[in-house]
Order: structure tokens, then sequence, then C-alpha cells
């Protein structure tokens, strides 16, 4: 219990609620199903407070097992005294245990072990005490000469006392903890420049000589710096006042200023210190900030692909996918309103001459797929299908209205040459399933986004400069926890996207999609229990966040767990009403008393039944809203300052947000420009994929470069 004590101080959350939460995880359920369904036992807890108790208690698990090695090694090396064994039991900081550990570490050949080997240690070990009283300094240094390596004089062996003397001193767990505290709370990160005819560009003009503070430094300041060092354009030291560390070694080891050995101990701090110990706390300091910048950098991408995830789909909407090509023609595919892949056809958008042809093309695929929406790959070439869409949705006018969707086509290429995309369409080109993917984008992002890999969306910032596992293993919670909070229809899913439900793996997701393709649908969620692989455990895991429409349970398309279905079914037995008048008549749930039923299941167990009953197979996404780009804007040169335009949010970084005009360049709304007040974090206030209307601030046509203000009179807050 100690654990969830320390857990529970950690993160300040009620130590009860880390205790249930610990037993449930111990037990092997997921993150999403307790989340989701076991609030009453964690007390209604968020998904993010039951994950950073997971990951405590992960770190805490590992740490214990660390502990067990360590004792062990200890323990076969005779070195393992009662005192040590409750200090190692006791640590509970990582950087703590290896410093304890550190002197019984098995070592290289350090000049240190070589003088040892060489017998001087013992002369060493009545320096370190520096409680003997020994008269005469001489006699005492040459009983330890060495003449088989012909180590015999006063200053070699001093010397190589002094090795000795300096690996005491570094491993000094005492030591190591002063110096790290002074590091932390007082070094300055330093950089001057070392090769910047590498920095062409003059993108680290900034760093080429900086100082601050390290422990206040901002996250992007760091990742830059830490890239133009690895790109050898500066040198980076973290710089300490060195007297202070000298005195902390001293008040620390000193114990004896008028022992007669007090230089040799005074040069040896020197040498442990500037020859060890600086280096080993400035690397594990610039460490720590760094792995703290590269987090904070991942929490921005963690947010970014959230609201993507997130976008709200078109369904049930015929849609056209436009890829832009230059050399090889532009590429469309056609989807129905389940998303399938119906047609598609290529027409040769750079060429002026066949402009009335081209807008005549899609005229007919419209008329003939009665078409809702046109989605465009924002890539080069954009522009001109734009202009081709405007004068078709001008040539429809009112006979038929036509909805013009500018898209991200970041990964679209990438997908469409994966095992993914061959394994979908595999009689179809690498550019036509790239213009599927476009379409689908609009018509349901989730299930288009996770098959693409998170870090080619174009949503990160930093994204190559951080941990990749790291990155990888948190975009794949997001997607995971996105996943689960939408539900998945399993008639239409693909097995990528199952894959992410709680509870299923790859293997089972196969297996899943493969029964369904032989059944040609499943009909229930109690059918999940014919797949092999499905148990129930799997099942309780998974089944509630599976959904099916039109199947033989409208509870089936709900997030009702199955292990609630016989309370549902008694309340709506109680008060009279059937489950298809649930779907005829969304105000009849109001006439029932939920209030009573808190005792079967729990309140908040019973408030969720009751939302759900409310709106069965409700989508906790927004409902689609198409960006009411101006048709009088075709090209960065119709822009003018003070011009109010609508733009879409692609991208939210520390400085600001990027935004889709919808003309094939992005601007940049920095985030001095968008609200009146100091803001932390733009993603507590955007959210990508959104859209607002934007003051043009300034136009460099010649770069590409648009400067944008929140418009705030017109700002879209839907």
């Amino acid at each position: 219990m100690i654990i969830e004590k320390l857990i529970s101080d950690e993160l300040n959350i009620e130590n009860k609620k880390v205790v249930n939460t610990t037993g449930l995880l111990k037990d092997g359920n997921t993150i999403p199903f307790i989340s989701r369904y076991r609030k009453e036992i964690t007390g209604n807890m968020q998904e993010t407070e039951i994950r950073e108790i997971a990951e405590r208690l992960k770190y805490y698990e590992e740490l214990q097992n660390r502990k067990k090695y360590i004792l062990k090694t200890i323990k076969n090396q005779g070195k393992l005294t009662n005192k040590l064994k409750e200090k190692i039991r006791n640590c509970y900081e990582k950087n703590e245990l290896e410093d304890l550990y550190l002197p019984y570490k098995p070592k290289k050949r350090t000049k240190a072990e070589i003088a040892k080997e060489n017998g001087f240690e013992p002369l060493a070990k009545i320096i370190y005490r520096q409680k003997e009283y020994e008269k005469n300094k001489n006699e005492t240094i040459f009983r330890f000469k060495n003449e088989d390596e012909s180590i015999v004089k006063k200053d070699e062996i001093i010397k190589q006392v002094r090795y000795i003397l300096a690996s005491y001193i570094n491993d000094n767990h005492e030591v190591r903890k002063k110096l790290r505290k002074l590091y932390d709370l007082t070094g300055v990160i330093s950089t001057k420049e070392k090769k910047i005819e590498n920095d062409e560009k003059g993108i680290y003009r900034d760093y080429y000589d900086y100082k601050e503070k390290i422990n206040t430094i901002k996250s992007h300041r760091l990742l830059a710096i830490n890239r133009a060092e690895n790109e050898k354009i500066i040198k980076v030291n973290l710089e300490v006042d060195e007297d202070e560390a000298i005195d902390i070694i001293k008040k620390i080891i000193i114990k004896n200023k008028k022992h007669i050995f007090h230089q040799e101990m005074l040069d040896a701090i020197e040498l442990a210190y500037f020859g060890y110990l600086h280096s080993s706390l400035e690397n594990e300091i610039r460490n720590k900030y760094t792995e703290i910048a590269e987090s904070t950098a991942i929490d921005v991408f963690e947010k970014n692909l959230e609201s993507l995830l997130l976008s709200p789909p078109a369904s049930d909407k015929n849609i056209i996918g436009v890829d832009p090509g230059l050399r090889t023609g532009s590429k469309a595919a056609i989807i129905d309103k389940r998303g399938n892949y119906l047609d598609h056809f290529v027409i040769d958008s750079m060429n002026e001459s066949k402009f009335e042809g081209n807008v005549k093309i899609f005229l007919n695929n419209i008329e003939k797929h009665n078409i809702d929406i046109i989605a465009i790959g924002n890539g080069k070439g954009s522009n001109d299908i734009v202009q081709i869409i405007k004068s078709v949705k001008s040539k429809l006018q009112k006979s038929k209205k036509i909805d013009m969707v500018v898209v991200n086509e970041s990964g679209a290429s990438i997908y469409s040459a994966s095992d993914t995309a061959v394994k979908e369409f595999p009689d179809l080109d690498v550019t036509i399933r790239g213009a599927i993917s476009i379409a689908r984008r609009v018509h349901d992002p989730l299930s288009e986004f996770v098959k693409i890999d998170p870090k080619s969306l174009g949503i990160g910032q930093y994204q190559h400069d951080v941990d990749q596992k790291e990155l990888q293993r948190r975009l794949n919670v997001v997607v995971s926890s996105v996943v689960n909070r939408v539900g998945v229809d399993i008639n239409s899913s693909s097995e990528h996207l199952l894959s992410y439900v709680s509870g299923i793996s790859d293997n089972l997701a196969e297996k899943i999609i493969n029964y369904r393709n032989k059944n040609t649908e499943i009909k229930n969620r109690e059918e999940l229990k014919n797949v092999k692989g499905i148990g129930p455990k799997t099942y309780k895991q998974c089944s509630g966040f599976i959904r099916i429409r039109n199947g033989d349970n409208i509870l089936d398309n709900t997030a009702i767990h199955p292990e609630n279905y016989k309370i549902v079914e008694k309340i709506l037995k109680e008060n009279c009403v059937s489950k298809k008048e649930l779907l005829e008549d969304k105000n009849i749930v109001k006439k029932i008393d939920f209030d009573k039923y808190k005792k079967n299941v729990g309140e908040y167990t019973i408030e969720d039944i009751k939302k759900e009953l409310k709106k069965p197979g409700r989508d906790i996404r927004d409902d689609f809203e198409p960006v009411p780009y101006s048709d009088k804007i075709e090209s960065i040169d119709d822009l003018k300052t003070n011009m109010v335009i609508a733009g879409t949010i692609t991208n939210i970084t520390n400085f600001g947000l990027f935004i889709d005009l919808g003309i094939g360049v992005n601007g940049l709304c920095h985030i001095s420009q968008t609200i009146d007040k100091y803001v932390e974090d733009l993603s507590d206030y955007f959210s990508v994929g959104e859209w607002h209307y934007f003051k043009v601030l300034e136009i460099d046509s010649k770069r590409e470069r648009i400067s944008l203000a929140l418009d705030t009179k017109n700002k879209n807050d839907s």
C-alpha cells in the first residue's frame, strides 16, 4: 500500500480511489473500460487521471524490480549490510536508487580499478578515512610502492591513489544528491557558435551566443538548441558556480583538515568534480529537462491528434475526393454514404483549354452519383481544382447544393502505398487510393486517420527531435482513447480501426473481420462470443465499445454495456416503454424516474444509461459543417490587408495557429494575435479542424507567407 500512498500524494488524488484503480489495473482491465464502466469503483475519475495512475504504477513496479536486482547483486558480492538494505528498500526515486548502487555496480577497467589491482587501495582508504594518525607522510606513501609495475616514486603513487579517491567521491550518494540539487536549481544552459556555416538560412541565429536557466527555459527553445547542437552549429554547456559545487563536496567529504593527507583529499575532490561529477550531472540534468521539453512537445501533438480524430464526420454523404496532380493529372475517387469506393476518373487540371471539359466531367459524376461534397487535397495544384469546383457550383446554382472542402492531404501518399491500402484496394492504382483517402477523411475522419502514422499528418512540432518510442506510445494512447470514446461500427469498421478497441488485439481484429465477411454481418454483440479468441474477459472489455447499427437490439448501438442490459430492460418494462418507442419518441425517456434505480447499479452508471437512452446511437462528435470559403479569393494574389476570410486550423504549435485558407497556401496566426489575454496553451481555446474568421495582417507573395489575426467580431464559436 506504500506505492498507492505515494501515487495518491504525487497526483493529489484520494487514496481510496488510487487503491481501487490500481486494483482494477492489476486485474487486467483496460483504461478505457475502467474509465467508462467502473465509475462507481473509481469515484468517476477522468480517463486522464486513471492513465496517470497507471503510468506511476508502472514506474514504481519497474523500480521494485530494479531494487530486487540491485539487492541480489550486492548480496552476491558479500557487501549487503542491513543499513544498506534498508536504504535501498526505502528509496522511491530512480536516480537516488542508482546513486546507492553506484559503488557496487560492476565497472569497466577504469584507472581507479587498475590502481586497486596494483595494490593502492589500502593507502587510499587510509587517506579517505582521515582518521589514522600518520607521523611521516613519505614513509606511509612508500609502504605501498609497487616494484612489479615500476610505480615507486611518490608522485606516481599519489597519482594512482588519487584515481581511487576520486572514484570514492564520485560514488558518494550524498555528494551526488546535493550536487544534483545545485545543478537543477541554478544550472544555466549556455551556447556558443561552432560551425555557423552549417546554418545557411540562419534558423538558429538566436542561439549562437545564448544563456538561460535550464529550469525555466521554454520547451521549444531547448529542443531547438538540442537540434542545433546535433547539427554541430553550436556548442552547448550547462554552467553552475564551480566554487559552490566544490564547497558542497568538501563539506561532505573533508573530515579532518589537519590530516597530513588533507591536500591530497582536496586534489582528489577537484579530480572527482571536473573529471567525473560535472559531466555526469550535466548530462543527467540536461536529459531531465530535455525529457520534459519532449513531453511538452508530445502534449501539443496529442491534443492536435485528438482534435483531428474527433473532427465532425460527413456521414451519410456521397463524396468525391480529389488528389491534385501536375504531370499525370488529378485523380478523383467517389465514395458512397457508407464510405464504400464506387468509381474514379482522371482530369487534366493544369490544361486551361480543358477547363470547361473538366467542369462537365464533374457535373456528370455529381448527377450520376448524387454527390453532396467534393473534398480537395491541399497539395500542389489544389488551387486549379478549387477554380473548377467553383465553376461547377456556379453552374448548378440552386438545382443542387454542393459543399466544397479543402482537406489536409498530409500522409495520404504514405497511406496509399501502405500494406493496409493494398489490402483494401489491391486492384487500384496508388494515386486512386490517395483520392479515396481524401474523400474518407471528410466522410469519417477517425476511421481514415487511424490507418496513417500520426507522425505523417503534419500536426506536430519538433516531432523528429523527441524520443520516437515515447511519441509512438503516447499517440497510440490518444488513438485508442478517441476510438473507444466514439465507439466502432462493427459492420463497417476496418481491421485497423477495430484493433484499437479495448481488449482487441491485431490478431483478434483480423479474426472478427473474417467472421463478419463469412457471415455477411454481425447482428448483435452476443454474436461476438462466436469469434475464436473472444472469451468472457475479452468480451467484457470490448463489447461496450462495439456499435451495431440496425441490429437485433437497439441497445447494441449505444454505449450501454451488456452487463447492464437487464437493469435497462427492467427500467423500460416498469415504465411501459418499448425499445422501438425510444427511437420514435425522443421525449419518452424524460417521463422515467431514473433516480429510484441508482441503488441497482450506482449513480454514475444510471446517469450514463439515461444519457444513452435519450439518444440511442448518438455520435459524440459534432455535426459536419463546411467552411464558408470565399468564391472571390482564388489565390494569394487576391488577398489584401485587413480582409476578413474563413480558414481552418491545420496545426497548433506553441507559437501560433497554422491556417488553411482554401487557396493552396497556409497562413500563420501568431499566438499574440489570437485572443485578448495571456495564452499559455492555445489548445485550451482552439482545436485542429475547426474553422474561424481571420483578418489578413501581412502578405509576402514571394515567400508565400500570410500573417493573420483572429477576427473576434466574426469568430465562429460553434
